[in-house]
């Protein structure tokens, strides 16, 4: 049992210790002690030299080892980007049509892709650096599986520290608040479909864009209408389901105007 020096093999020997069926117990526990250490060793990596160098002189970088924590990563990336969407001169109004240039003229969403889009790019902005991978519309299902049923909205990936292990990922499905499938596709499109992989964690990230400032004249609204926190809370509470790690977020997506009152 000890040879194959595993976690598991450890903890075998320290229950058989406890049991006090053992005849020699000192033996047993420097053998459950050695054991342990032997299964540490061989499950963690050493940091390369250049990581190590890297640590030492920039303070606000941080070693990826799991998808939790790349999770982590991204959730905090999520925040620069509703900071960016907010504000006076926020970029949240590139996400709305207008009949003309002022901001209190005609207004209506645009589509689910352009969301993605703007929150691919601010993601590759607050990434820059990290040695971390992102990717747009990535096929995890083969053809066939239906019409973009198959394709991630934006794929994010960082290397593990063992080289053989797959990649650590992160996949966030974007919805407008407008979509008719808001209360199944956190469960049934990311949960069921684009997690199965290992070392892979999710985002569902909503655009809240209902607001008076929608023309319905232009482009339907939302029915029934609903507030921010309402969804928010919703998909929090289908995220919390899943045995792997997955979190909700709302990013505010109204006019700038709007957003400010």
């Amino acid at each position: 049992m000890a040879d194959k020096a595993t976690p598991q093999a450890a903890d075998l020997l320290a229950r058989l210790l406890a049991s006090g069926t053992a005849h020699n117990r000192n033996w047993l526990r420097r053998l459950a002690r050695s054991t342990a250490r032997e299964a540490a060793r061989k499950q963690s990596a050493p940091l390369p030299a250049h990581h190590l160098r890297k640590l030492a002189s920039d303070h606000a970088l941080r070693v990826i080892t799991d998808e939790a924590q790349l999770l982590d990563v991204v959730m905090e990336a999520l925040d620069c980007v509703q900071d960016a969407r907010s504000g006076p001169n926020g970029m949240a109004i590139l996400l709305w049509n207008r009949s003309a240039a002022k901001e209190t003229d005609t207004m209506w969403p645009t589509w689910e892709e352009d969301f993605s889009d703007l929150v691919m790019g601010l993601l590759k902005i607050h990434l820059a650096g990290r040695r971390i991978i992102l990717n747009r519309e990535v096929q995890v299902d083969r053809p066939g599986s239906g019409p973009g049923a198959g394709r991630t909205d934006i794929h994010i990936q960082a290397a593990a520290l063992h080289p053989q292990a797959e990649p650590l990922t992160v996949v966030i499905e974007c919805k407008g608040c407008w979509n008719q499938g808001l209360s199944t596709a956190l469960t049934e499109q990311l949960g069921d479909r684009y997690l199965r992989r290992p070392h892979t964690a999710g985002v569902f990230l909503v655009g809240f864009f209902d607001c008076d400032r929608w023309d319905p004249e232009s482009r339907a609204r939302c029915s029934p209408k609903h507030t921010r926190e309402a969804i928010e809370h919703r998909q929090q509470e289908l995220a919390a389901q899943h045995s792997v790690p997955v979190l909700a977020r709302v990013l505010d997506c109204r006019p700038p105007a709007v957003q400010s009152t």
